[in-house]
Parts: structure tokens; C-alpha cells; sequence
């Protein structure tokens, strides 16, 4: 593979991963040492969520009756965020940035036209009449139509 494709697949990936590290949400609610701060507590299993009260901390879920655990911030999110994905945003910049690397890779490998060689000549082949696009440096050499395969040399001169 060509080194620049190589060098443009792992400068995306490390972009990617960046963006992927950097937008990806935090996994857990910050559990604050000081009980002061607490004001709520939430359920590890059941993902219920309480008020936090010093008598009920000791106490463990009425659901599944595991241990509850205070934190300073809400564990749950309202019902609006929660039908929204936390990784939509994520996803959809990592698409965005895929579709760039994508483009930047077709952009870098599709043919351009070289000084020079834009000049096309045109004949008909003799056989069945299929008109044959050539370059003018094909000059002089043998050829065979793509159609009836009629062997022929290309002209000097475009005869249409």
C-alpha cells in the first residue's frame, strides 16, 4: 500500500480516537467522600434513585436489596434525556469524520490528467464502425477494437 494512504488512515484513526475519548460520557455519577455533600442515593442494580437522608443510608434498596449508594449529583436523568442517546453526539461526529477520511482517500487515488496528455484523437474502426479514442503518443501502435477484436495500428492523422 502506498505510504501517504497509510500516513491518512492512521492520522484519522488517531483523530477518531481522540473524539471518541473526548465526547464518549462519563460512566458513573463522582461519589464525594464528605456525607455533607451528599443529597441523593441510587441504586447500583436497579438504577432506582432516592432522596438521601442519614437514617436511610444504612438501609439497602426496597427493590433488590442491595446496598445504596450516596452521591452529590442525580444519577438518573429526566425522561426527555433519557430517550436520547448519550453517545448520539459522539456518533455522529466520528461519522462525519469518517466520511472526510473516506473522501480524502478516494480524492488521493482517483486519476488526474497529466500536463500534456489531455490532447484524444478519434477513429472509426473499419470493421464495425466503433468510433476508438487514443491519446496522441499512441501513435504508430497496434491495437484491437474492444467490439469485433479487428487488430489495426493507430493513425496519425483521425480519420472520422
Amino acid at each position: 500500500m502506498n505510504r501517504k494512504y497509510i500516513v491518512v488512515l492512521i492520522g484519522g484513526a488517531l483523530v477518531m480516537a481522540t473524539t471518541a475519548w473526548m465526547l464518549s460520557p462519563p460512566r458513573k455519577p463522582k461519589t464525594v467522600a464528605d456525607p455533607s455533600t451528599y443529597k441523593f442515593m441510587h441504586c447500583p442494580k436497579c438504577l432506582r434513585e432516592k432522596m438521601y437522608t442519614p437514617d436511610a443510608a444504612d438501609k439497602p434498596c426496597l427493590y433488590c436489596d442491595k446496598p445504596m449508594v450516596p452521591t452529590a449529583e442525580r444519577f438518573s436523568q429526566s425522561s426527555a434525556d433519557k430517550a436520547k442517546s448519550p453517545y448520539g453526539l459522539m456518533f455522529a461526529v466520528l461519522y462525519v469524520e469518517l466520511l472526510v477520511v473516506m473522501a480524502t482517500i478516494w480524492w488521493m487515488s482517483r486519476k488526474r490528467a497529466v500536463a500534456g496528455e489531455g490532447t484524444f484523437l478519434y477513429m472509426n474502426c473499419k470493421k464495425c464502425k466503433q468510433k476508438i479514442r487514443y491519446h496522441e503518443r499512441q501513435i504508430g501502435y497496434s491495437a484491437m477494437c474492444r467490439r469485433c477484436k479487428h487488430s489495426f495500428v493507430y493513425p496519425a492523422i483521425a480519420t472520422e
